[in-house]
């Protein structure tokens, strides 16, 4: 009995060096804390424990994170509503003007070495260089500018951005795509932001009529100077 049990902890003790390792993975394989190289998909022979260990990573799965206000209800922002949250504000570059933005990165594990040795949280290195990135936007813009901006435009310039960051920082991670959500007032003057675009709107919308009545007010006063300098020369003759 001592043998037989003895023979069944040996074979378990062995097959801790056993790692299956799925199309959609990689895996990282520690040998005493340290990682040695990465594994591909496909059945691995390692040393059993505690001398190497496994973990594995759905690098092919892309993730997601928020830059600005974090909601894990997906529903629409609105300017006037308040979000049930902290917004994430930023000062213009004329030093007197606030704006919220909230964008969603998607990114995933391009490189997994450099994932698991360059930092402990390498997606917190992306979500910091992000707020960088926004911020650097803002920094020489208005609010009338910076809400009148082409979003698939900036959404393009901070990807391209992102991208070249993180092959500086050397993280492991590539971004796929950046999606600019809204990018409004803080919601403590939105509604004053929307009267005063409206009153903007109502203003031209005055000044339009007003030059209509005068261009059609000269052109009937050029007809009636028209008809009474004909009428003045049929008297005449």
């Amino acid at each position: 009995l001592p043998v037989v049990v003895l023979v069944i902890a040996l074979g378990f003790w062995l097959s801790t060096g056993i790692a299956q390792v799925e199309t959609y993975e990689r895996g990282a394989l520690y040998r005493f804390g340290k990682c040695e190289r990465i594994l591909e998909p496909g059945v691995h022979l390692t040393l059993p424990w505690p001398f190497d260990k496994v973990e594995l990573y759905e690098t092919e799965k892309v993730q997601e994170m928020v830059v600005g206000y974090e909601n894990d209800e997906r529903t629409n922002l609105l300017w006037d509503q308040s979000h049930g949250g902290t917004e994430y504000k930023l000062l213009l570059g004329n030093g007197n003007e606030l704006v919220s933005v909230n964008l969603r990165i998607k990114y995933k594990i391009d490189d997994l070495y450099e994932y698991v040795t360059c930092s402990a949280e390498p997606a917190e290195i992306l979500n910091a260089r992000a707020y960088s990135e926004v911020t650097d936007l803002t920094v020489r813009t208005t609010l009338d500018e910076f809400l009148a901006e082409d979003r698939a435009a900036l959404s393009q310039t901070l990807e391209e951005r992102l991208g070249a960051y993180l092959e500086t920082a050397a993280c492991g991670l590539t971004v796929t795509d950046v999606i600019i959500e809204s990018i409004h007032p803080p919601v403590e003057v939105s509604v004053i932001y929307r009267q005063l675009v409206g009153a903007e709107l109502e203003y031209q919308s005055q000044i339009n009529a007003a030059t209509g009545i005068a261009d059609a007010t000269k052109v009937y006063a050029e007809m009636k100077k028209d008809k009474a300098i004909a009428e003045a020369e049929v008297r005449q003759n």
